[in-house]
């Protein structure tokens, strides 16, 4: 099986495990370093993730990818929150980070300013829209932002 086919059979086995463990997959990747293969997994749920829930999506798809033979090598799974200021790479991931704060660089400037800050509001057929400081609402379309980060922000 290609790479690409098997991370998109992995996807969707782990989104699977994940939602029965009530969490969202957010992320997955084959990702080889100093000679070793890592399946990185990032999921999350409202509140937040535990190990708890990392150890329990971890046994099962280590399990079922056993079972099936998927991986055509040896590997090491890793399975983590998705991180507190985490650069979103993926459409779904805008989705799922509606209503969270972000940092978006742009890659040409708007009205003079690459950089913006404020709550993502929604993120639909392409269009990034970002609640600012001021009140109003900024939309991108997805193909102009250069990078978007997560912002930390402490519970209150």
């Amino acid at each position: 099986m290609k790479r690409n086919a098997m991370r998109t059979k992995v996807e969707e086995i782990a989104g699977e495990i994940a939602a029965k463990h009530d969490v969202v997959l957010v992320d997955a990747g084959l990702v080889r370093e100093a000679g070793q293969e890592f399946l990185m997994l990032a999921i999350d749920k409202q509140g937040g993730v535990t190990t708890q829930d990392c150890e329990a999506v971890s046994r099962d798809l280590s399990r079922v990818l056993d079972e099936l033979d998927l991986m055509p090598c040896q590997y090491t799974l890793q399975v983590s929150s998705p991180g507190l200021e985490r650069v979103l790479r993926r459409d779904r991931e805008f989705k799922h980070f509606s209503g969270r704060t972000m940092d978006i660089t742009l890659y040409e400037a708007r009205d003079g300013k690459k950089r913006y800050t404020g709550v993502l509001r929604s993120f639909d057929e392409g269009i990034v829209a970002v609640e600012v400081e001021d009140g109003s609402t900024i939309a991108f379309p997805r193909e102009t932002v250069a990078k978007a980060r997560l912002v930390y922000e402490p519970r209150r």
